[in-house]
């Protein structure tokens, strides 16, 4: 059972407050906004603080792993309650505007959880921020069960992906799902595992004939000398 449409509202409204009142007031988040690779520092930042603000005003729960930690690999930072089943929640933080593909869950665990009917969805709570002379923050809540479309796969790590600035795009333009079936969702992400499967192998083959034309090539010369002026040596690196 999907989160309902009421809890959706006060999920997206509360954290948009506290994060509002954190980019006029926070200084410790503020400092994060400045410099380089902004977007990684605020990461884990954001990540704890959205994830503590859920567990205060919902009904939540935590996978455990050994040692009665939270689990460092659950599909989701935390699961909340609606109607009689928790639902796992992905928090992913950022800068606004981004172009990127970032990593959003293993299409694996998803289908697995789904093949065992332990989730009927899988929702991402983005919390995006616009950095210029002051900082806004944008909240999203979304199954992305209902958002495949804007998802590619890697079988090599195993993650999908979000095409972050066409999904952002349609988003703001007002862009609702359709209902869709479990089982639809089902065969969709199925067919991402075996378009996944198939181009990893191609690349691995690829690659085997690449070394294996190399290998034949370094064979057939005669006389090998050591040549470094590819390497860019210099005396000693400027530390800036």
């Amino acid at each position: 059972m999907a989160i309902d449409t009421r809890t959706c509202e006060k999920i997206t409204q509360r954290t948009l407050e506290m994060w509002t009142e954190k980019t006029e007031n926070d200084d410790v988040f503020l400092a994060l906004t400045k410099g380089k690779e902004r977007g990684h520092r605020m990461a884990d930042f954001v990540d704890e603080t959205t994830t503590a603000l859920l567990k205060a005003h919902f009904v939540t729960r935590f996978q455990l792993g050994k040692g009665g930690k939270p689990r460092a690999r659950s599909m989701g930072d935390v699961w909340l309650k609606s109607g009689r089943i928790f639902n796992p929640i992905n928090v992913k933080s950022g800068v606004s505007g981004s172009n990127g593909q970032p990593n959003l869950v293993s299409l694996k665990k998803v289908l697995r959880a789904l093949l065992a009917d332990q989730i009927d969805s899988y929702y991402l709570l983005f919390v995006k921020f616009e950095l210029g002379e002051t900082v806004s923050p944008k909240v999203l809540l979304v199954d992305l069960l209902d958002h495949l479309e804007w998802t590619t796969y890697d079988d090599g790590p195993g993650q999908m992906m979000l095409r972050e600035q066409r999904f952002f795009e349609t988003m703001e333009g007002g862009h609702c799902p359709t209902s869709t079936p479990i089982v639809t969702k089902i065969d969709r992400l199925f067919e991402m595992l075996k378009d996944g499967n198939a181009r990893l192998i191609q690349n691995r083959q690829r690659t085997i004939a690449t070394f294996e034309n190399a290998i034949k090539d370094y064979k057939g010369k005669k006389v090998h000398v050591v040549n470094q002026s590819g390497l860019g040596f210099v005396d000693e690196p400027d530390k800036d």
